[in-house]
């Protein structure tokens, strides 16, 4: 399924949850006993700790960092807390094969953030029958409705996902903005604006994601394939303002004739494709400003009937709904959707015995200065809590969110910060999933958050689906027959007009208008 579409924002998410979380993500110990301040800047230890107040200039500077340990005065009595994810190796800094950075500090902040709570933080991949999507969508639900005990506390999840789960009462409320109450209020918390609007149902936020959006929504392609025959490399295009749609079309057709039998120049899930493209030439689907869906306008009705002609002439038949085709990862296809989550693992993208490049979708052919470009960003990993009232040693939703608030954001920064930082630090990330520099170059050039804007279609589309992107009218089961055009005379507009009431219907229960 979808990232999980591409985790489904990198997501970047990057990283997404530590791929949008994950490189902003905090790490740092404590004393035993529950009742710890957790200081682990050394300097100006007086005053006000970051953790009420982050925004002070001390807590910019590794130097004077301060920070209080479990201000729920909680005593597990060393219980084990369990950390949900996939795969361990990104998130688990004890795990030999860790891929993150500041091991060590990382290390040493777990294990104090277990001395001061008193237990044993444990990070946990999911099991195999919730390997993604609605295996994984019922598994944390049956945790909650079943009375699994032995299923975690803490779930990194798609944020797509959170309509569903609210349904079932799944996961636990975090924070109302209407009421401004909630556990981001009582522990000085303050999430990411777009974040919020991607976790939150009816102005209840239900996710936890540090630091700032991230675009995780590009065409990934096969380096190998690109320099062994010869071809235009897109992220070169992009760089010197010459990716457009002709130019992309255009290496469709000259991949075609190069590529040996058996290949193909295009491939990727019907669904994601033409969400791109839409952001590419500056249309949304959901337009949260306006309150809007826009389904059937004209940007996303010439979209399809141009991906229409590339899907009959270049792309990979054999891959309907699968995240990353296996013709792809077999190195047969040259361009593929994804996420920046999957690049370099065992998952999705990997093992690929090949170099994978990432590039913007291509803008319009009139759009010169890239004024219309735009990335979607809508849905990303982040964290969701067990609702619990009254657990073991007393254990409760607040109490697993301090544990998790402490953990992720409690460890010093890692140099003083400065203008530019955080995009340096973006970059060393991308560095461990992309080999080539002008990928990167591509990718750090629309970081700008005027090339993106939230857009809730996954949402709406989990919504429609019923807690899947392939039930009812969901966008996954919808789009890919308008790419197909069995019969050669699908109109792209009669039929957008006919599911436009449907997500107008959906959108509205999502954002609390309706009916």
């Amino acid at each position: 399924m979808k990232k999980q579409t591409k985790f489904w924002l990198f997501l970047i998410v990057v990283v997404m949850a530590f791929v949008m979380v994950g490189c902003n993500t905090s790490g740092g110990k404590g004393n035993n006993g529950g009742n710890n301040g957790g200081n682990n800047g050394g300097g100006n230890n007086d005053g006000i700790p970051c953790s009420t107040n982050i925004n002070q200039e001390k807590c910019y500077d590794p130097e004077t960092w301060d920070w209080e340990l479990n201000r729920s005065k909680f005593d597990g009595k060393q219980m084990e807390i369990k950390i949900m994810v996939n795969p361990a190796y990104e998130y688990d800094p004890f795990d030999k094969d860790y891929t993150g950075t500041r091991q060590t500090e990382r290390q040493e902040w777990h294990s104090r953030v277990e001395a001061a709570y008193n237990i044993k933080i444990k990070y946990v991949e999911y099991p195999t029958e919730a390997a993604w999507g609605p295996s994984r969508i019922q598994w944390i639900t049956e945790a909650h409705t079943a009375g699994y005990d032995d299923r975690g506390e803490i779930y990194l999840i798609d944020t797509n996902w959170i309509s569903t789960f609210v349904k079932s009462g799944a996961i636990a409320e975090l924070y109302n903005s209407r009421t401004k109450k909630g556990y981001f209020a009582d522990f000085n918390y303050t999430q990411d604006k777009v974040y919020m609007d991607m976790t939150s149902i009816q102005s209840k936020t239900y996710g936890y994601l540090l630091g700032e959006a991230r675009p995780d929504f590009y065409l990934y392609y096969n380096q190998d394939l690109i320099d062994n025959y010869n071809l235009p490399d897109p992220a070169t295009l992009w760089n010197q303002g010459k990716w457009d749609w002709t130019a992309f079309t255009n290496l469709l057709s000259l991949a075609k004739t190069k590529l040996p039998e058996g290949s193909y120049a295009m491939g990727g899930v019907a669904a994601e494709v033409i969400q791109g493209l839409v952001a590419a030439r500056g249309g949304k689907f959901v337009d949260q400003g306006l309150k809007k869906v826009l389904l059937s306008s004209p940007t996303v009705v010439k979209a399809v009937e141009d991906l229409q002609e590339v899907y009959k002439l270049y792309w990979d038949k054999e891959q309907q709904h699968s995240d990353v085709g296996g013709n792809f990862t077999s190195g047969k296809v040259l361009f593929a959707s994804g996420s920046l989550w999957y690049l370099k693992s065992n998952i999705r993208f990997g093992p690929a015995e090949f170099k994978i490049s990432a590039v913007p979708y291509p803008t319009d052919d009139n759009d010169e200065n890239r004024s219309n470009f735009k990335i979607p960003v809508g849905f990303s990993a982040g964290y969701a809590i067990k609702p619990i009232e009254n657990g073991p040693n007393g254990l409760n939703s607040k109490i697993i969110f301090n544990i998790l608030d402490d953990l992720m954001r409690g460890l010093k920064p890692e140099v003083k910060a400065t203008e530019g930082s955080a995009n340096d630090r973006y970059r060393i990330w991308l560095k461990q999933r992309i080999d080539s520099e002008a990928s990167i170059d591509a990718l750090m050039s629309v970081q700008d958050s005027k090339y993106y804007h939230l857009e809730l279609l996954q949402t709406v589309s989990m919504t429609v689906g019923n807690g899947s992107h392939f039930k009812n009218e969901a966008w996954y089961v919808f789009a890919l027959p308008l790419l197909v055009n069995k019969d050669g005379n699908l109109s792209p507009q009669v039929e957008l007009d006919r599911i436009q009431p449907i997500y107008e219907q959906a959108y509205a229960s999502i954002i609390g208008d309706a009916d």
